[in-house]
């Protein structure tokens, strides 16, 4: 189904019963009426349990059907927890929902809409080592400055593949980064970075004359995507009225950014993270990304989950105090 264009509402039987068996600061995650909502929770607080029940009261009284729920999350894994607890107390109304993780659900906008910013519909999505190998062969054909003798060593290789999957989670494009890179004041650095620059420049000319994408471009041009085209952003807006995320302490700048197009107009926002277990750092995820929500939506309310059903006490403890130093 397109991402665009929503079959005839039809009403969710939905069990009345969704505030059953929670704490009271599950209750209050699951019933409040404030929008955008910022869940923290920590493991075995019971978040996935909120997230779904927050699903069954925004069906039950927003007058939102399923298909206009649209529920995101970072790995698969993830996801597939997230469709099985829907299953649970929603039975088929949680098929007719989207339930997806951030890069599948950019890959269908780009296969709906893609062509419009010339990305073809059935380009090839490269995998990890068709970026190192493609990438490892270009190298060989550059004159680098800082970077040349070592420039397709595994180490190096592996580095600016890091780089530049770091830069497409930041929005950060080739041309940005070059500008960056002229701005420099020190001269050994300036041929640093001038040399990541060009590479990155070289990259991206070729995943786009050979028609193809790599990972970090999916989140990354459905973002430009929907601001460049913004009928087909209105379209999508239009087509879902609740979005949900979980395991939001993962995500990156590029799906914040996202979040903020898709709930611009009267979406129903609740993301639920736990700010101390960004798994993902790598790929750019980390505190920042709750910050940069709070910034991005000023008016959200917080709510905590401190209630642990998992450990016990002094473990909690001693896992706080490591935490902190």
């Amino acid at each position: 189904m397109s991402l665009t264009s929503s079959s005839s509402p039809t009403p969710a039987k939905i069990v009345p019963s969704f505030l059953e068996g929670l704490n009271e600061e599950q209750r209050s995650a699951v019933s409040t009426d404030a929008n955008p909502l910022l869940i923290i929770a920590g493991a075995g607080t019971g978040k996935t349990l909120v997230m779904v029940r927050r699903m069954a009261q925004l069906l039950q009284s927003s007058k939102i059907s399923p298909d206009q729920v649209l529920a995101l999350t970072f790995s698969r894994k993830a996801a597939d927890q997230m469709r099985e607890r829907s299953a649970e107390l929603l039975g088929s109304a949680a098929e007719e929902m989207t339930i997806s993780t951030f890069h599948a659900f950019c890959r269908e906008i780009l296969q709906d809409h893609g062509w419009e910013i010339g990305i073809p519909r059935d380009g090839l999505l490269l995998d990890r080592v068709d970026q190192w190998l493609q990438l490892r062969r270009l190298l060989g054909q550059m004159k680098l400055r800082f970077y040349d003798r070592q420039a397709q060593s595994a180490e190096c290789v592996s580095g600016f593949l890091r780089f530049i999957g770091r830069a497409k989670d930041e929005l950060v494009t080739p041309k940005d980064f070059k500008k960056f890179a002229a701005g420099v004041s020190e001269k050994s650095e300036q041929g640093k970075w001038k040399d990541v620059g060009e590479v990155y420049e070289k990259y991206q000319k070729h995943l786009q004359q050979s028609e193809a994408l790599d990972f970090g471009d999916l989140v990354s041009q459905a973002v430009r995507l929907l601001e460049q085209r913004p009928a087909i952003l209105s379209a999508i807006q239009k087509r879902f009225k609740a979005i949900l995320v979980d395991e939001f302490q993962d995500t990156n700048a590029a799906q914040i950014v996202l979040l903020k197009l898709l709930a611009a107009t009267d979406q129903k926002l609740c993301v639920v993270g736990d700010d101390d277990q960004a798994i993902y750092r790598f790929r750019g995820a980390s505190y920042a990304s709750f910050v940069l929500f709070q910034e991005f939506f000023p008016k959200a309310k917080t709510v905590r989950l401190t209630q642990n059903y998992r450990s016990t006490a002094p473990i909690l403890g001693v896992a706080e105090r490591l935490i902190q130093g």
